[in-house]
This record gives C-alpha cells, structure tokens and sequence, in this order.
C-alpha cells in the first residue's frame, strides 16, 4: 500500500517536487545536518553527477556552463516539478530522459509526469554562481544547496562534480569542505573532481585567485 508524501529534493539553485512512496522507503531518513557518510546503505542511492566550466568570459559575466544528470531517483513521483532560483538560470535545456513518460521547460522550471523506477534525467543549463572579490581580486565558486529531503527529513545522496577552469588565470586556494574521509578530491591544473555521499544539506564553495596575485 502507497502513501502519498510532499518532499524535497533540491539539487545545485532550487529543485522541489512532490511524489510517492512506500513507508518502508523512509526508515533511513535523518532528519540532523549534514553528515558525511563513509558507509553506503546496501541500496542505490540517488546520483547527482555535475560539471561546471568556467570559461574566460566566466570571469566577468559570473555565469558557469553546468551539464548535470540525475540517476537512482526510485522515490521520484508521477508527477514532479524542478524549480531553479529566477535570475541565476538561464538556457535551461532536457537533454536526456529515461523512464519519464513527458518532461519540458517551462520559464524556470523543469516539469516531469509519467515517472517510473530508475528514472534518468540530463540538464544544461548556464547559472549564475560564480562571485568576484574585487578587493583580493578572487573568486568563489559556490555550488548548493545538494540535498534530497523526504517527508520531514533526509536521505542519502551522491554528488559527484567536476570542476574546469582555465589554469592560465586561476589558481585553486581551497575548498569547503575539504578532503576529508567520506569526501574524495582530486585537484590538477584546470580540473577539479569532488565527490561525497552525504545525509542533510550541502554547499561546496571552490575558492580561485587570479594567477600572479598575492593571494588572500
């Protein structure tokens, strides 16, 4: 028997939906703040896999290129609505969709009916999340919030980024939160790749310098 839940998944600006589920589904729900886990339950759990470019142009517009999927969503609706922060998306895009009967754009929102089990969708998309320090002449990527809510609490995610930016004027100072157990990073020369499995909300902030400054 299905009981019919309103929750929340909000992925990278703002993703709310509502949806249906069985009761067992929800036993693994915390409802603290972030935790970082180090132990996967023995089920998937949803998969955000995300890439950010920042390009020259990035530099000064503040807009990143974002290319995102979403996979392992078994607690997804027959009906959901994505819905991004007006004025921080733009060029929103469906570019794949897998076991989703309809999916479109509409303004700001990604609209999704008809949603079977192992249901796959793909966006791109152009936001504005990149903020200049003209003081330090630095910038800070800040990428957020990742958090799959149910019902009124948290379930477990993966995210998995990737970060490009040009190496020949930006020069990496930190990330938070950093490595950590539970969280993997690898930094190379314009690349980026982080990755955590979590339970509650999170912001992941990627702190650049203009190469040949001083630094903070």
């Amino acid at each position: 028997m299905k009981r019919v839940y309103t929750h929340l998944i909000a992925i990278s600006l703002l993703l709310s939906m509502g949806a249906q589920a069985d009761s067992e589904d929800f036993e693994s729900i915390n409802s603290g703040d972030l935790r970082i886990l180090t132990e996967l339950p023995d089920q998937p759990i949803p998969l955000h896999s995300k890439t950010l470019r920042l390009s020259t142009d990035s530099l000064n517009s503040f807009w990143v290129n974002n290319s995102q999927c979403l996979t392992h969503m078994n607690w997804w609706g027959d009906a959901v609505q994505i819905v991004f922060g007006k004025g921080k998306v733009r060029a929103l895009n469906i570019t794949r969709s897998v076991n989703i009967g309809k999916s479109w754009v509409e303004d700001n929102t990604v609209q999704l009916e008809e949603i079977a089990e192992e249901a796959e969708l793909c966006l791109t998309s152009e936001n504005r999340i990149l903020h200049h320090d003209k003081a330090s002449d630095s910038y800070t990527l800040t990428v957020g919030p990742f958090l799959f809510r149910l019902f009124d609490g948290f379930s477990p995610m993966t995210v998995a980024m990737r970060i490009d930016y040009p190496k020949d004027l930006l020069i990496l100072e930190d990330i938070l939160p950093g490595a950590a157990p539970g969280i993997d990073i690898i930094d190379e020369p314009g690349r980026i790749y982080f990755r955590t499995s979590f339970e509650g909300v999170l912001w992941v902030k990627f702190h650049f310098r203009r190469a040949g400054s001083l630094g903070w």
